[in-house]
């Protein structure tokens, strides 16, 4: 048993740290929901939640909307994810708000955090 408490205290002083360099409330908020959430259920190991912690220091919101829409939208592509987040009105391929939209889309692919759907069998 005193493992267990050493192992979750280092989770909230790990979680404490991420809150104080927090930029936003959005982002405290997370933080914050993300503590009082694990605290209340033994649902995942406390190796996700830290994973979780860490891709709150990793991704700042831009990126967790992303997340949010193809966790709604399963298998919703690029383009429907735009028009989710920012409406119909598309920006042009060189502006930089079509710059940001592949970076985040990039960051969130190659940190393995979202993929590509493609049928298995």
């Amino acid at each position: 048993m005193k493992g267990f408490k050493v192992r979750n205290i280092a989770l909230v002083r790990h979680s404490f740290q991420t809150w104080d360099r927090a930029a936003t409330d959005e982002k405290r908020k997370y933080v914050s929901n993300l503590i009082s959430n694990a605290a209340g259920t033994r649902l995942c190991s406390d190796d996700v939640i830290r994973l979780f912690i860490d891709w709150l220091n990793l991704y700042n919101e831009a990126h967790f909307h992303v997340i949010q829409e193809v966790f709604k939208n399963p298998g919703s592509t690029r383009y429907e994810i735009w028009t989710s987040i920012y409406g119909e009105t598309l920006p042009r391929d060189n502006s930089p708000e079509a710059d940001l939209y592949k970076l985040l889309i990039r960051d969130l692919s190659t940190g393995g955090v979202v993929r590509q759907e493609r049928d298995t069998k």
